[in-house]
């Protein structure tokens, strides 16, 4: 019963089932800082090449479905 009421996204195919839309994206999680969430981000984004790999990889693929929208 208790699975039958979590309602958290744990996979790229539980998001795909909620949102019924294909992931055009994914982030891994930044490790915590032992601080409130948000802070010091900065730091730990900078050398994490693996974050910013997929933030341009999501930026690109917006970008590129942009391209196929109605009226474009």
């Amino acid at each position: 019963m208790r699975d039958s009421l979590d309602e958290r996204v744990r996979s790229r195919k539980d998001a795909e089932a909620w949102m019924n839309a294909p992931v055009v994206g994914v982030i891994p999680q930044l490790p915590s800082t032992g601080r409130r969430p948000g802070h010091a981000r900065r730091q730990h984004l900078a050398g994490n090449h693996a974050m910013l790999e997929a933030l341009y990889m999501l930026r690109a693929n917006l970008e590129f479905s942009e391209v196929g929208a109605a009226g474009q």
